[in-house]
């Protein structure tokens, strides 16, 4: 196997990442304070907590960035910022009221 054929074959995969990161930039910048609720189904009370760091080299392709949300009981959760639903996202979201949302996107849920 020739080498050339393998670089050609990474530059080809740079188109492809690129239309990822595209996506990205329509994502919802969530910010230090943000009040975010856990909601883990069955008899498991609500979480409550926010963020409290924003880590913006730390990123991943469609999840967008890392950040810590520290709970009530001073428990930190490390997330992605494309794991907590907003209010942007409730119609994407679908039936399951299971996961992590921002405090205006769980109450405009009911």
């Amino acid at each position: 196997m020739d080498w050339r054929l393998g670089a050609s074959f990474r530059l080809t995969m740079l188109a492809t990442y690129g239309s990822f990161s595209s996506k990205l930039r329509n994502e919802v910048v969530m910010k230090l304070g943000t009040k975010i609720v856990g909601n883990f189904g069955a008899n498991i009370p609500l979480n409550f907590g926010k963020i409290v760091k924003y880590n913006k080299k730390t990123r991943l392709e469609r999840y967008g960035y890392a950040i810590d949300v520290m709970w009530e009981n001073g428990s930190v959760t490390k997330l992605m910022t494309g794991e907590i639903c907003t209010v942007e996202k409730l119609p994407e979201r679908g039936i399951s009221p299971i996961g992590y949302y921002t405090e205006e996107a769980y109450y405009a849920a009911g």
